[in-house]
């Protein structure tokens, strides 16, 4: 409308004068009904590179101690990833919240395109998905120096996995580089009075640093309007 915006949802429309998206620029345009809005965004379609991310996740009980983060070079890509670097993070030995005691909680990922998972058969996809943890599961294993059962337990995610349960499935931003740097990726704030954008598509970029920078910059904009 020329003063709020509505949002209709399950739980019913609720009204407000500012709306803040966290939805990947070139996804945000379903959000709208047809008009200026929605081809603003529509208009940064071009930029979906088809990124997103297979993850690992796991427990275990281990005594080796280990460090928060690493990234593991490849020769090559493994199939159904496009990346050869994967990045494993694991807690704090004393951070109970995160694991039990004596136990570490473990985050792999590694880049993966979205449309090699979304369109598969049931059995396809779970023999691919299969398949690429067991690999995965190796290659910590064999680099790190812990063994396979030490884990308590391991699953894996797949960019249909995050659009079950965050409602989408590119991650991971728009790629940085010399001729395209981050502070031409779109501002946090738009044409449109009341409308603004956070996450990794916008400014400041990708990763938890980047993803913070747009926050702090957008509510700097917001005091600014207030």
């Amino acid at each position: 409308r020329s003063d709020y915006y509505i949002a209709h949802t399950h739980q019913g429309d609720f009204l407000g004068h500012n709306l803040i998206l966290n939805l990947p620029l070139f996804e945000s345009g379903r959000l709208f009904d047809k008009g200026p809005i929605r081809d603003y965004f529509n208009k940064f379609k071009a930029l979906d590179n088809d990124q997103s991310a297979f993850m690992l996740y796991g427990i275990l009980k281990c005594k080796k101690p280990l460090e928060h983060h690493y990234q593991i070079l490849l020769p090559k890509p493994l199939k159904h990833t496009i990346s050869d670097a994967i990045f494993v993070s694991f807690s704090d030995a004393n951070d109970e919240k995160m694991a039990p005691s004596g136990h570490l909680s473990m985050t792999l990922s590694v880049h993966t395109k979205s449309s090699a998972w979304m369109g598969l058969e049931k059995n396809a996809y779970r023999t691919q998905k299969a398949h690429l943890v067991s690999q995965l599961l190796e290659i910590v294993c064999d680099t790190l120096g812990v063994q396979k059962e030490d884990f308590v337990t391991y699953f894996g995610a797949t960019p249909k996995t995050f659009k079950r349960y965050i409602g989408r499935s590119q991650l991971g931003g728009i790629p940085m580089s010399f001729t395209r740097p981050f502070f031409r990726n779109p501002a946090n704030d738009t044409p449109f009075r009341g409308l603004y954008c956070v996450g990794d598509t916008t400014f400041a970029a990708q990763g938890w640093p980047g993803v913070i920078a747009g926050v702090r910059n957008l509510s700097r904009i917001l005091d600014a309007n207030n």
